[in-house]
């Protein structure tokens, strides 16, 4: 389009106005015309902010847990029972789970994913209260190491993190969203051996608790990474 020409090779401020180059930020739409090969000059109208789009950089990474969306797929139920599609997820589709207790110690398990010694992962997991206030979600070998870290999904604060055996767990964050949905995230480092670690998802009804028959949360968009930054949701499926 006439005018929306942009440089690159200009590696000085103001990089186009965005800190990069090759890259242009705009609040307006373009108003120039052409008319027998002549070009005018014009602004056009102002972009809405609910549109307009940020430009975002973060490190290249790639969700290691599979069917992040689809928990009644390749998950596996411990006394507990997943419900599909019962709610309108971060996405604006109704693809988010509802995850039940039957008893005690209930929980949804992923599959497996061949974590590496003394390596840290970042776990997260879209989340909303059901009929109980605290999730658990947790990264575990599922023999003696582990991190557990509870989520109030009532309040929106980060419960207690907890470092099971050799697994050590970082600072966990909680980030609220809408229609009552959470961002619950938390980097955990594996302990000295290579193994297959866990996601677990469990509803609770209390910090340190555990769960018991009904207790139920809704959960979606599990999100497992190499390293201890947080990357933007990357869907899977198979």
């Amino acid at each position: 389009t006439p005018g929306e020409y942009q440089s690159v090779g200009v590696l000085s401020t103001p990089y186009q106005g965005l800190g990069i180059d090759g890259a242009r930020a705009y609040t307006t739409l373009n108003g120039n015309t052409v008319a027998s090969n002549v070009v005018t000059e014009a602004t056009g109208a102002v972009i809405s902010s609910a549109i307009r789009q940020g430009f975002l950089v973060e490190t290249a990474a790639t969700n290691l847990c599979l069917q992040s969306e689809d928990l009644t797929t390749t998950w596996t139920t411990i006394t507990a029972t997943v419900t599909a599609n019962t709610t309108v997820a971060p996405d604006g589709l109704t693809t988010a789970d509802t995850v039940t207790s039957n008893g005690v110690g209930g929980l949804l398990k992923s599959g497996a994913i061949a974590a590496g010694a003394s390596t840290t992962y970042m776990v997260s997991c879209f989340a909303k209260k059901s009929n109980v206030d605290f999730l658990r979600l947790e990264f575990s070998d599922f023999t003696a190491n582990a991190g557990q870290i509870w989520f109030n999904l009532n309040t929106g604060a980060v419960g207690t993190a907890s470092s099971v055996g050799g697994a050590t767990v970082g600072t966990p964050t909680i980030t609220a969203l809408a229609n009552g949905m959470y961002r619950c995230a938390c980097a955990v480092t594996t302990h000295g051996a290579a193994v297959n670690y866990f996601v677990a998802i469990k509803p609770c009804t209390a910090n340190l608790g555990d769960s018991a028959n009904t207790n139920a949360v809704i959960a979606w968009g599990v999100n497992v990474t190499s390293g201890a930054a947080l990357s933007s949701y990357i869907p899977t499926t198979t």
